[in-house]
Protein backbone atom coordinates (compact mmCIF):
# COMPACT_ATOMS: atom_id res chain seq x y z
CA UNK A 1 0.00 0.00 0.00
CA UNK A 2 1.37 3.40 -0.88
CA UNK A 3 1.69 6.32 1.43
CA UNK A 4 -0.51 9.50 0.77
CA UNK A 5 1.46 12.40 -0.21
CA UNK A 6 0.19 16.06 0.40
CA UNK A 7 -3.34 17.09 0.17
CA UNK A 8 -3.19 18.81 -3.87
CA UNK A 9 -4.04 21.98 -4.18
CA UNK A 10 -4.30 22.22 -7.96
CA UNK A 11 -5.88 20.08 -10.80
CA UNK A 12 -2.36 19.44 -12.24
CA UNK A 13 -1.13 17.84 -8.60
CA UNK A 14 -4.45 15.82 -8.24
CA UNK A 15 -3.93 14.43 -11.98
CA UNK A 16 0.17 13.50 -10.78
CA UNK A 17 -1.24 11.75 -8.21
CA UNK A 18 -3.27 9.47 -10.10
CA UNK A 19 -1.39 6.13 -9.81
CA UNK A 20 -1.45 7.05 -5.97
CA UNK A 21 -5.03 6.45 -5.79
CA UNK A 22 -4.87 3.52 -7.17
CA UNK A 23 -3.36 1.86 -3.71
CA UNK A 24 -3.79 4.22 -1.45
CA UNK A 25 -5.37 3.33 2.03
CA UNK A 26 -8.86 4.46 1.87
CA UNK A 27 -8.49 6.53 5.19
CA UNK A 28 -6.62 9.31 3.38
CA UNK A 29 -9.25 10.26 0.90
CA UNK A 30 -11.90 11.43 3.00
CA UNK A 31 -12.16 13.65 5.64
CA UNK A 32 -12.41 11.71 9.13
CA UNK A 33 -16.23 12.96 9.22
CA UNK A 34 -17.05 11.37 5.99
CA UNK A 35 -14.81 8.46 7.05
CA UNK A 36 -17.11 7.68 9.82
CA UNK A 37 -20.37 8.90 8.06
CA UNK A 38 -19.72 6.48 5.55
CA UNK A 39 -18.53 3.68 7.66
CA UNK A 40 -21.61 4.20 9.81
CA UNK A 41 -23.77 3.58 6.09
CA UNK A 42 -22.23 0.42 5.03
CA UNK A 43 -22.88 -1.07 8.60
CA UNK A 44 -26.20 0.12 8.47
CA UNK A 45 -27.18 -2.12 5.11
CA UNK A 46 -26.56 -5.35 3.91
CA UNK A 47 -24.10 -6.07 1.62
CA UNK A 48 -26.43 -7.26 -1.03
CA UNK A 49 -28.96 -4.47 -0.07
CA UNK A 50 -25.56 -2.22 -0.67
CA UNK A 51 -24.46 -3.96 -3.66
CA UNK A 52 -28.40 -3.61 -4.84
CA UNK A 53 -28.40 -0.03 -4.34
CA UNK A 54 -25.79 0.61 -7.04
CA UNK A 55 -27.48 -1.72 -9.24
CA UNK A 56 -30.71 0.27 -9.07
CA UNK A 57 -28.56 3.71 -9.32
CA UNK A 58 -26.93 2.59 -13.01
CA UNK A 59 -30.91 1.38 -14.05
CA UNK A 60 -31.57 -0.18 -17.39
CA UNK A 61 -28.35 0.40 -18.56
CA UNK A 62 -25.14 -1.79 -18.75
CA UNK A 63 -23.23 1.47 -17.79
CA UNK A 64 -23.61 4.66 -15.44
CA UNK A 65 -21.55 7.60 -14.38
CA UNK A 66 -23.26 8.64 -11.34
CA UNK A 67 -22.17 11.37 -8.67
CA UNK A 68 -20.16 9.91 -6.14
CA UNK A 69 -22.29 10.01 -3.11
CA UNK A 70 -19.36 9.50 -0.76
CA UNK A 71 -16.12 11.38 -2.67
CA UNK A 72 -13.07 11.78 -1.58
CA UNK A 73 -13.10 14.90 0.41
CA UNK A 74 -9.83 15.39 2.29
CA UNK A 75 -8.11 15.12 -2.00
CA UNK A 76 -10.33 17.29 -2.62
CA UNK A 77 -10.93 19.46 0.16
CA UNK A 78 -8.70 22.53 -1.67
CA UNK A 79 -10.45 21.91 -5.29
CA UNK A 80 -13.91 22.78 -5.07
CA UNK A 81 -13.93 22.80 -8.66
CA UNK A 82 -13.10 19.47 -8.83
CA UNK A 83 -16.55 16.97 -8.57
CA UNK A 84 -16.04 13.32 -8.29
CA UNK A 85 -18.10 10.44 -10.31
CA UNK A 86 -17.75 6.67 -10.65
CA UNK A 87 -18.26 5.24 -13.76
CA UNK A 88 -20.11 1.44 -13.28
CA UNK A 89 -19.83 -1.45 -15.73
CA UNK A 90 -22.85 -4.49 -14.68
CA UNK A 91 -21.41 -6.29 -17.01
CA UNK A 92 -17.37 -6.11 -16.06
CA UNK A 93 -14.30 -4.35 -16.46
CA UNK A 94 -14.65 -1.35 -19.56
CA UNK A 95 -11.56 -0.73 -22.41
CA UNK A 96 -9.77 2.26 -22.40
CA UNK A 97 -11.45 3.50 -24.96
CA UNK A 98 -15.38 3.06 -23.89
CA UNK A 99 -14.48 5.11 -20.35
CA UNK A 100 -12.65 7.50 -23.06
CA UNK A 101 -15.98 7.83 -24.98
CA UNK A 102 -18.84 7.38 -21.96
CA UNK A 103 -16.90 10.00 -20.24
CA UNK A 104 -16.09 12.90 -22.91
CA UNK A 105 -19.69 12.04 -24.12
CA UNK A 106 -21.07 12.98 -20.35
CA UNK A 107 -18.30 15.68 -19.27
CA UNK A 108 -17.94 17.33 -23.17
CA UNK A 109 -15.29 19.96 -23.27
CA UNK A 110 -14.13 19.97 -19.71
CA UNK A 111 -10.83 17.87 -18.15
CA UNK A 112 -11.10 14.47 -16.77
CA UNK A 113 -9.20 11.92 -15.71
CA UNK A 114 -10.08 8.73 -13.80
CA UNK A 115 -8.32 5.89 -12.22
CA UNK A 116 -9.55 2.60 -11.11
CA UNK A 117 -8.75 1.89 -7.14
CA UNK A 118 -6.71 -1.64 -6.67
CA UNK A 119 -9.52 -4.90 -6.27
CA UNK A 120 -7.83 -4.81 -2.08
CA UNK A 121 -9.23 -1.33 -2.09
CA UNK A 122 -12.52 -1.54 -3.38
CA UNK A 123 -15.83 -1.14 -1.53
CA UNK A 124 -18.43 -2.53 -3.97
CA UNK A 125 -15.74 -5.02 -5.83
CA UNK A 126 -18.88 -6.91 -6.83
CA UNK A 127 -19.64 -4.20 -9.85
CA UNK A 128 -16.89 -3.25 -11.83
CA UNK A 129 -16.25 0.44 -11.09
CA UNK A 130 -13.86 3.25 -11.44
CA UNK A 131 -13.65 6.75 -10.35
CA UNK A 132 -13.65 9.82 -12.59
CA UNK A 133 -12.60 13.46 -11.55
CA UNK A 134 -13.50 16.36 -13.43
CA UNK A 135 -12.71 20.08 -13.33
CA UNK A 136 -15.95 22.28 -13.69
Amino acid sequence: MKDFPQIPKTWEELVRLRDCLTDCDALFLRLPKDNEFYAAYVKSISRNDLVDTVGKEIGDNQTAIIFNRFPYTNILQNLLEVKHYCLWSKRGPLEKKEIDDLTNEKFKNMQWFYMERKINHKSIPEIWHCHIFVKN
